[in-house]
């Protein structure tokens, strides 16, 4: 995937994940740039932060609204929505962080009521719910998931642990990651995945790099 400049901004690891994931929709489609409907079937083939959010509370079936962002973009006369290269900057500066998030690129998606993805997405629930329930999540109090697993102390996630552990990600899940106190967790989350799926899936990537 080509570099992008976000100015001050710092992309995070899964904004670049779905953002790739969002280039390989749209490529496949036939489509060109990037667009707001492309980010957004990304994320909900993620299901992970914010979607997640929004289906926990239950705002949002993301079967249901990937459905009506699919038929949306194959009615009659469909148009691929505006390139969206920087989804979600203004949010991040209206909120004063210093990261770009997937979270922000949802904000603008579904802030932008006449857009088609929005107007897609608002058939799965309501908008402004949702955007309300994000905002809440991002400023409540920093927590890991109960079944995450923490990074030995003195272990980096770097480049060869992220391709490690993506690699050993049961198939169908998907893996996130943050940092708490001084310490980065791993989530494996997903369909039928254990409960020990983070612990088992950070043991085998760490003794697959020799780090055990």
């Amino acid at each position: 995937m080509r570099s992008l400049s976000f100015g001050r901004l710092s992309p995070t690891a899964r904004y670049y994940q779905v953002r790739g994931r969002a280039e390989e929709i749209a490529l496949s489609g036939g489509a060109g740039p990037v667009a707001g409907e492309h980010l957004l079937l990304a994320m909900l083939h993620d299901g992970s932060w914010p979607v997640i959010v929004c289906a926990d509370a239950g705002l949002l079936d993301p079967e249901r609204a990937e459905t009506a962002v699919v038929a949306a973009m194959n009615a009659p006369g469909y148009t691929p929505s505006a390139p969206a290269p920087l989804a979600g900057r203004g949010i991040a500066a209206e909120l004063g962080d210093s990261h770009l998030g997937v979270e922000h690129a949802f904000l603008e998606i579904i802030r932008d009521h006449a857009g088609l993805p929005a107007r897609a997405l608002a058939a799965a629930g309501d908008l402004d719910e949702m955007a309300a329930a994000v905002l809440a999540a991002r400023n409540a109090p920093a927590r890991a998931p109960a079944d995450a697993a923490f990074l030995p102390d003195g272990q980096d996630l770097d480049a060869d642990l992220l391709t490690a552990l993506e690699e050993r990600v049961p198939a169908g899940a998907s893996f996130g990651f943050n940092h708490l106190d001084g310490r980065t967790w791993i989530h494996v989350w997903g369909s039928g995945v254990d409960p020990g799926a983070s612990g088992a899936v950070l043991d085998a990537a760490l003794t697959a790099l020799g780090r055990r």
